[in-house]
């Protein structure tokens, strides 16, 4: 049996892995005779103290990755907290740094065995939690060591000599403190003396380390893969004890945690080295982070230099210190400075302040739930109304001296000052959202949310607005974050290299625009567009690159930010006890919260989550503002398909035989039903595969009722999953043939991830060309995408989020020109809905924020709660019961689904009495777990969203038995619609003055009023294109009289006449007036005036100063042109137009 080596610092491992003790001694051992050999045994230690947490982890790889991967693949799942992150990437840094240089410094040596040390007692206590591994004993000083090593050396034996007299104390309180530190000295000198005696005779060839290194990675890639309880395990055990790991660290190690960050920003920084006392002064051309300048109050930490300009102070402290008392100890140095022998920047001083900026750290990573006490807190001295702030690093040399040549209050007043509608093609509503955001940004608002429906121009608003925040130098450079690559595509060339602005110019014939894919930021690019995804890896990824700096971007713009951006989980002292921050902040905020910047999301749907991150919207624009303004199209009420299966379900009496599908392997096979089967249409194509439905479903879509293929529109469906879209293809397709004969095959495409990854130009047909007219898809459809020639919607999937429906929706409500021939244009679309989507909807009073749980497993929580019971943390333990019941009661149909294998081994419980009996208390909850160890595991599989389970095959048969059209809230019968109608009118006839004026003088309505009258309208479902089909089933008369029109017929009984029609007799009867002279030119403004009431059913004053009329000069010289009786002849017109004399 081998000896373990010895060692002084690392005598815990011994019994450990003998490999890792080998790699720490030998770290040790050399740090100041050998410091490249010694960084080279820190880097190994690293690596395989990654493979062993990797192994143990849910990442557990049959090859072990190479460091780097490591780190990251353990980050990225919860097992690594970013101090312990950046804590093994220094060592690998400095270990290769030391591999291919062959010169490492003392110091570094020095660091990375303090941080192999760190990161060893972190290991260790996986398994001892409450281990104390007592002071870090240095190694003897080299002959000529440094005078900062010396310091740092010295500082290191006092820590161990005074904790060595605690321990003396305890014991025999007896001793001064001088004799503690002589007894400390002399013993880890003999400590050291016997180690280097020791490994003197042991000593190995690098080639044989080398060897050994690669056996232990080699025997560790062979181990089985834990379960999934003990990787739950170790990762809580890990979470834990990095809750300790920078109470381990002194105050020399967080300056050196602290100087890697300010490398990483740009800044030459190293605390040993680059020090005012060493003779480090300011240099042209350099940026240098200078530590212990002096000032008239004491020495700065660091006092940060572009070239010779002293631009910025900060101040450093340990871990457990809050950071706004720090800065204001920064604050104080900036005043104190003494400016004698370099520049100040111009401006200096501001009010009491010499120096422009101030920053406070104490090497923590910024966590917004306690961001008084991590990140870097910044301040801007210049602007007295700025308030301190956490932000995720630290700002680089550029970005300050950017912000010194910023003039933001001039900036902000050019905007004020320049007129929004002087960009071209910019509509009302436009203009409206980007002023006020421009108000909100000048007033200081950092976090703003723009709500537009779907169709609206959003990416065209987006535009001009980024190109006035460039152009008037309000921000210098802008981020423009998509979650999808198409997106991206789509905002680059139909938004930023196609939308004119001035001069007919496009904002990339201007500017420099990063696309998709470029990692290489240029000084001149002004806008980048990026995927969410690509971010995170530069933000959250490490590599040898350092990541973004935090003002790299001072704006960032978030298109579709309610799409799968969850919201951080507040955050309590218990749970932060127990978990890791990766539980809690999701990517998306990780990336936004990285820079130090305004950010503007921009959505159709506004949530709760999305406004608790961005607050609520500064400016909204409505799909219902926008369907009355003419500017979308509205939806006709939904046919409602309803078939035998879809009404009573798909029933299995109890003895027969069900038929399951495994698609994990293809096979079939026959199960007898305990018990009686019933499933219900929320469950067709997602747990029961159904051919008869979707058949049925098929054949009616493509009946010559709903569907004709030589028409131009577009049709797309929603299905479950994607194997249902592959089901519904075929059947749609036969169903088309049976109808209609041989048509091309693609006629009918599957557009979903798979189908795409399989051909990545089937959207683009879709939207450009002829074929595919019919495009059945799962998710990648249901947001973001503009195509205008989309008439029908299917619905053979339900969804019970009112969002996602919403966003479904958006995708038909596109206007288009000359769809069906030149001058006829889509008016509406269609829904067809084959699942009572109606019916699974939330209402919006109902609805909840989206909020990310923590990524935490049922027996993760088990073993959380059973901690905290041990510690008598009761608020603990019941937040974690809490926690664990709702997931168990989550299980709902699935534990039903397995109540006999739940019978069988965990007697006596079934589906219902277990989970009841789970939610008595936090410590019933923990015997019944302890008296089964198993039951923790198996909820997991339970719960587990892994290969999809066997699904039951139907071949029950089916038929239509009703389509029937839903109105209002898309379940009423057309003739209560129309009495709730007209029940509104009378309640409301005498209160709304809009209305008023409808029934008594429609001539003295204007537009902001009948805009007002249509609003309230729709918000209780009443709109044209649902009045009219209401009105033709139930008094079998078709007309479009406009919602005017329906109003008065019913309740004044006018006669219900074409709306185009009661204009043109209208018009007719006023050119007969010998009121106007009709020359030739009141003749051509009457007919351009007429054409405008068809289209928007009222033309006053303020649409006569827009559009195509203010261009030729607006009221006031048409108003000339009728000899200033232009208000008459409106007066008139209107008049005559809801006269009953013309009908």
């Amino acid at each position: 049996m081998s000896v373990p080596p010895p060692t002084v610092n690392f005598q815990f491992l011994r019994k450990s892995e003998p490999h890792l003790l080998k790699l720490a001694s030998g770290a040790e051992s050399y740090c100041f005779v050998e410091p490249d050999l010694s960084l080279t045994r820190s880097r190994q230690f690293a690596e395989a103290i990654a493979a062993l947490i990797l192994q143990s982890s849910s990442q557990h790889r049959e090859e072990i990755p190479d460091l780097l991967k490591s780190i990251n693949a353990l980050r990225d799942e919860g097992y690594l907290s970013r101090e312990l992150c950046d804590a093994f990437h220094t060592i690998r840094k400095l270990g290769n740094k030391a591999v291919h240089t062959g010169s490492a410094k003392e110091s570094s040596a020095l660091h990375a065995l303090k941080l192999t040390r760190a990161i060893a007692v972190w290991y260790h206590r996986l398994s001892k939690p409450n281990f104390k591994p007592g002071a870090f004993i240095p190694p003897p000083p080299p002959e000529d060591p440094t005078e900062e090593l010396a310091n740092e050396l010295a500082e290191l034996r006092e820590k161990f000599a005074e904790e060595h007299k605690a321990l003396e104390q305890a014991e025999a309180q007896i001793g001064s403190l001088e004799a503690a530190r002589e007894a400390a000295l002399e013993e880890a000198r003999k400590a050291y003396e016997e180690q280097a005696a020791a490994l003197d005779l042991a000593a190995e060839t690098e080639e044989k380390l080398l060897a050994a290194q690669e056996a232990f990675l080699s025997e560790e890639a062979k181990k089985p893969a834990p379960t999934k309880k003990e990787a739950e395990e170790t990762k809580s055990a890990a979470n834990q004890a990095s809750s300790q790991f920078l109470s381990d660290l002194d105050e020399a190690e967080t300056r050196e945690i602290i100087d890697a960050k300010l490398r990483e920003a740009g800044w030459e920084a190293d605390t040993v080295n680059i020090r005012y006392a060493r003779g480090t002064r300011p240099e042209k051309g350099v940026n240098k982070a200078i530590a212990e300048w002096p000032t008239t109050s004491g020495p700065v930490d660091y006092a940060l230099f572009v070239g010779l300009q002293l631009i910025a102070v900060a101040e450093a402290k340990k871990f457990e210190y809050d950071l706004p008392p720090v800065l204001g100890q920064a604050r104080r140095y900036a005043k104190d400075i003494d400016s004698k022998g370099f520049a100040l920047p111009e401006g200096s001083p501001w009010f009491e302040y010499k120096v422009p900026f101030a920053f406070a750290s104490n090497g923590r990573p910024y966590l917004k739930q306690i961001e008084e006490k991590s990140g870097i807190y910044f301040q801007d001295l210049r602007d007295e109304t700025f308030s301190p702030c956490a932000i995720d690093g630290w700002r680089s040399p550029e970005g300050l001296v950017a912000d010194l040549k910023q003039d933001i209050a001039e900036a902000n007043e050019d905007l004020s000052n320049s007129p929004v509608d002087d960009l071209p093609g910019l509509r009302d509503y436009q203009i409206e959202a980007i002023s006020e955001i421009e108000k909100c940004i000048a007033r200081g608002q950092r976090e703003l949310l723009l709500a537009m429906a779907t169709g609206t121009g959003k990416t065209r608003t987006a535009v001009s607005l980024i190109y006035r925040l460039i152009r008037y130098k309000r921000f210098r450079r802008i981020l423009f974050l998509v979650d999808r690559e198409k997106l991206g595509e789509q905002a680059h060339d139909d938004g930023f290299a196609n939308i004119k602005l001035e001069s007919l110019q496009t904002f990339t014939d201007m500017y420099n625009v990063a696309e998709l894919g470029d990692r290489t930021i240029e000084p001149e690019t002004k806008v980048h567009i990026a995927t969410v995804q690509s971010m995170v890896q530069r933000v959250t990824h490490l590599s040898d690159d350092p990541p973004p700096p935090v003002d790299q971007y001072d704006c960032i713009i978030i298109d579709e930010c309610h799409r799968g951006y969850n919201l951080d989980r507040e955050m309590d002292e218990h749970e932060m006890a127990f978990r890791s921050e990766a539980d809690f902040i999701s990517k998306y905020r990780r990336v936004i919260e990285h820079f130090h910047a305004v950010k503007i999301g921009l959505t159709a749907t506004p949530a709760a989550h999305t406004t608790d991150i961005f607050g609520r919207p500064v400016y909204t624009y409505s799909y219902r503002e926008a369907v009355t303004d003419g500017h979308l199209c509205d939806h006709e009420p939904p046919y409602r398909f309803t078939t035998a299966l879809a009404k009573h379900g798909i029933k299995w009496r109890r003895g027969e035989k069900i038929q399951f599908y495994d698609p994990k392997t293809g096979e079939m096979d026959l199960v007898t039903a305990p018990d009686e089967v019933l499933k219900g249409v929320d469950e067709f194509n997602k747990q029961v595969i159904t051919r008869p439905f979707n058949t049925t479903i098929c054949e009616e879509i493509a009946s010559p009722e709903y569907f004709d293929p030589s028409e131009p529109g577009k049709t797309l469906v929603f299905c479950a999953t994607d194997s249902h879209a592959d089901i519904f293809v075929t059947e749609l397709k036969k169903a088309i043939r049976k109808q209609y004969g041989p048509q091309p095959d693609n006629l009918v495409a599957k557009i979903t991830g798979t189908a795409v990854a399989g051909d990545s130009t089937v959207y683009k047909r879709f939207k450009n060309e002829v074929y595919p007219k019919i495009a059945v898809t799962v998710d990648l459809l249901t947001t973001g995408v503009d195509i205008p020639a989309i008439t029908r919607l299917v619905f053979v999937r339900r969804v019970k989020s009112r969002i996602l429906y919403e966003q479904m929706l958006g995708r038909a409500t596109r206007q288009c020109r000359d769809l069906f021939g030149e001058g006829e244009h889509k008016q509406s679309f269609e829904i067809f809905d084959a699942v009572d989507i109606y019916d699974a909807l939330e209402d919006f009073s109902t609805m909840r924020p989206v909020v990310q749980r923590p990524k935490a497993s049922i027996p993760q929580i088990v073993g959380w709660m059973d901690e905290a019971l041990a510690a008598e943390n009761a608020t603990s333990a019941e937040a974690f019961h809490r926690e664990l019941v709702v997931r168990i009661r989550r299980l709902g149909s699935r534990l039903a689904g397995r109540n006999e294998e739940l019978e069988s081994r965990f007697p006596p419980y079934n589906a219902d009495t277990l989970t009841s009996a789970i939610a008595t208390s936090p410590s019933a909850a923990s015997a019944i777990f302890d008296k089964r160890e198993d039951l923790a595991d198996w909820l997991a599989k339970v719960a587990k969203k892994g290969p999809r389970p066997p699904l039951m095959v139907s071949e029950h048969t089916d038929e239509i038995l009703s389509v029937e059209r839903g109105y209002g809230d898309g379940r009423e019968k057309p003739a209560d619609y129309l009495d709730r109608f007209n029940h509104w009118i009378d309640e409301h006839k005498t209160t709304n003055e809009a209305l008023r004026l409808v029934l008594t003088a429609p001539a003295s309505l204007d537009r902001k009023a009948l805009k007002q009258l249509l609003l309230a309208l729709a918000d209780e479902g009443f709109s044209e294109t649902q009045l009219r089909p209401a009105w033709r089933e139930v008094k079998h008369q078709d007309c479009a009289a406009t919602l005017i029109g329906y109003i008065r017929s019913q309740a004044l009984g006018s006669p219900l006449i074409p709306f185009e029609e009661r204009v043109e007799r209208a018009a007719q009867q006023l050119r007969s007036s010998t009121e106007f002279q009709w020359t030739q030119n009141q003749r051509r403004w009457l007919d351009r005036i007429v054409n405008q009431i068809k289209k928007q059913t009222l033309v006053d004053r303020d649409s006569l100063q827009s559009g195509a009329f203010a261009s030729a000069g607006g009221f006031n010289v048409i108003n000339k042109s009728f000899s200033g009786k232009l208000d008459r002849l409106l007066s008139d017109l209107h008049s005559a137009i809801w006269s009953d004399d013309v009908a």
